[in-house]
C-alpha cells in the first residue's frame, strides 16, 4: 500500500462527516471497495482523507490521482471549490467555506503586492482589488443572507463552540441561530463573573456577617457551640446524591439551635419522605409551607409531572422541660402574627446561582421566624441570598459554601445595593 501524507492544514479544510455519514462510507468501501481514486498534490492528500483512512484500517487497495499547483494557497482553493460544487454541502458548510475561500484571495493579493513592489521599488502594480466589507458578496456566493454570514462568523471567532455542536451545526442538526444565542449568553456569563471578581476585590467584611467556604457539617461540629444559632434558614441540594446531607442538617439543627429555635429548609419533593424522615429524626415537625412558581416551572421527568410549587419544611429544636413530641407547640413569630403558609410566586435571582431562592420568600420567613439582632445559619448559602437580607433585616448570619467558586459571587452579591449599576 502507498503511504500518503495527510497535511492538517489541508485535511481542516473538509467538514467532517457525521458519525452516520461515515459509517455509510465504511461500510460503502468494505464492501464495493475504493473506486474513486484520491487525489493527492505530490504524496499529499488534497481530497479523500476518510477514504486513505479507511484504505489503511482495512488494507483495501486505491488508486491515486496527481493534481497539480502553484503552491499551497492554490491546493486550499481547490480544496475549498470542490467541496462548494458537492450537492448535499448544508447552509451553514456553504458560508464556512465561501468565507475561508475569500481570506485565502485576500492573503494571496497581499502576497502579489508584496512581491510587486519588491520587484519595482517605489512603483506598485495594479492588482485587483476587494472591498472592505465583503460579507455581501460572500453571502451572495453562498446563496444565504447576509446576516447568516454574520452569525457564521461570531459563532466562529467566539471560540466557545464544542466540536459536537460544530458537526451539527454542519449537518443541519441544530440551527445557528440557536447557537449564536447560546454564545451570547456565555459571553453575558462570563462578563458578569468578571465583573463580579472585580467588584469582590473590594468587599469590606461586615462584622454581622460572615463567610465560610467549608463543608458544613465538619465546620458545625468544629466552630459553632451548642445552643447558639437562633434560627437555621437553608435550601440544600435536592438530587438523590445528596440525600445524606439531610441527615446531618438535622443532627447540626439540634445541637446548634437554641431551646425553640427554627429550623426552615426549602426542599424537593422527588425523595421528600426521606428528607422528613431524616430530620424528623432530631427535630420536632411543625409545618409546611408552598412556595408557589408561576413563572418557572419544572418538569420532574421520573414522575411525569410538573411542579408549581416548592416546599418549605418548617422543624423545631424542643423546649426544655418538654418532649420531643411536644416541642412544636405553638409557632412563636417575631412579627406577632401568624405564619402564612401559602407564599405567591418569588422572583428567584439565578445570576449568582443556579439554585438561588428568591428574597421575598426568605426575607418573610426571616422576618417571621427571628428578631432583629439574632444569628441566623445558613449552611448551604450558595450565591448568599440568606447574607444579604440578613444585612437588610439586621440579623448577624453565617453563611456556609462548599464551592470556592461561589465566594466572589456572594461578596458581590452582598454588595449589590452599592453596585447596582453592574447588574
Amino acid at each position: 500500500m502507498v503511504n500518503l501524507e495527510v497535511r492538517e492544514g489541508f485535511e481542516n479544510l473538509i467538514p467532517k462527516l457525521s458519525e452516520d455519514e461515515y459509517k455509510s462510507l465504511e461500510d460503502s468501501l468494505i464492501e464495493e471497495g475504493i473506486r474513486d481514486p484520491i487525489c493527492v498534490w505530490g504524496d499529499i492528500i488534497v481530497d479523500g482523507h476518510n477514504r486513505y483512512n479507511l484504505a489503511k484500517k482495512y488494507e483495501l487497495d486505491f488508486t491515486t490521482k496527481q493534481m497539480t499547483f502553484d503552491d499551497e494557497n492554490a491546493v486550499k482553493v481547490w480544496i475549498l471549490t470542490n467541496q462548494l460544487s458537492r450537492r448535499n454541502v448544508t447552509p451553514f458548510v456553504r458560508a464556512e467555506l465561501e468565507m475561508e475561500l475569500e481570506t485565502l484571495h485576500r492573503l494571496r493579493l497581499r502576497a502579489l503586492k508584496e512581491v510587486s513592489m519588491q520587484s519595482i521599488p517605489g512603483v506598485e502594480t495594479e492588482l485587483p482589488k476587494l472591498s472592505k466589507d465583503t460579507r455581501e458578496e460572500i453571502a451572495k456566493a453562498a446563496g444565504v443572507s447576509y446576516g447568516y454570514i454574520h452569525t457564521v462568523s461570531r459563532i466562529k471567532k467566539s471560540g466557545k463552540v464544542d466540536e459536537k455542536t460544530m458537526n451539527k451545526l454542519r449537518s443541519g442538526g441544530i440551527t445557528a441561530a440557536k447557537v449564536l444565542k447560546e454564545v451570547k449568553r456565555e459571553e453575558r456569563k462570563e462578563h458578569a463573573e468578571q465583573r463580579m471578581q472585580e467588584v469582590a476585590q473590594t468587599y469590606k467584611p461586615d462584622e454581622s456577617l460572615q463567610i465560610v467556604n467549608a463543608e458544613f457539617y465538619e465546620w458545625c461540629n468544629n466552630n459553632l457551640d451548642d445552643n447558639s444559632i437562633d434560627l437555621i434558614l437553608t435550601d440544600p441540594p435536592y438530587p438523590k446524591e445528596y440525600l445524606h446531607v439531610w441527615g446531618q442538617l438535622g443532627e447540626v439543627a439540634s445541637r446548634v439551635l437554641k431551646p425553640g429555635g427554627y429550623l426552615a429548609t426549602y426542599s424537593g419533593q422527588l425523595y421528600l419522605d426521606y428528607v422528613m424522615k431524616a430530620i424528623g429524626e432530631h427535630l420536632s415537625y411543625v409545618w409546611t409551607i408552598a412556595l408557589q412558581h408561576n413563572s418557572l416551572t419544572q418538569l420532574v421527568n421520573p414522575r411525569n409531572l410538573i411542579c408549581r410549587w416548592k416546599p418549605i419544611l418548617l422543624y423545631r429544636k424542643h423546649m426544655i422541660g418538654k418532649t420531643k413530641e411536644m416541642g412544636a407547640g405553638k409557632i412563636e413569630s417575631a412579627s406577632g402574627s401568624a405564619l402564612n403558609d401559602f407564599i405567591g410566586d418569588d422572583y428567584r435571582e439565578k445570576g449568582f446561582h443556579e439554585w438561588g431562592q428568591g428574597e421575598t420568600a426568605v426575607g418573610y420567613l426571616m422576618k417571621t421566624l427571628s428578631y432583629p439582632n439574632d444569628l441566623v445559619l445558613d449552611p448551604f448559602v450558595g450565591g448568599g441570598t440568606t447574607l444579604v437580607v440578613a444585612k437588610d433585616l439586621k440579623r448577624r448570619c453565617i453563611g456556609i459554601e462548599i464551592d470556592k467558586q461561589y465566594i466572589d459571587k456572594i461578596k458581590t452579591n452582598i454588595m449589590k445595593l452599592e453596585t447596582k449599576e453592574l447588574f
